[in-house]
């Protein structure tokens, strides 16, 4: 019984660090996604900032 029971404990142990593992690596992906939108989303606030200025620029050259 005492064995049985270790076993079961073993056996939760692995499925224990068999999740641990899936979800440092769910975590991972999650931060490469996040990171690749970030450096997107700065892209195209430099690409709104751009338009902006060349916007104004030419409002201000048709005054």
């Amino acid at each position: 019984m005492l064995a049985d029971m270790q076993s079961e404990i073993d056996s939760l142990r692995q499925r224990i660090t068999e999740f641990d593992t899936r979800n440092a690596e769910l975590i991972r992906q999650m931060m490469e996604e996040s990171n690749r939108h970030d450096a997107r989303i700065e892209k195209l606030e430099q690409y709104l900032d751009e338009l902006e200025k060349e916007s104004e620029s030419k409002k201000n050259a048709s005054r």
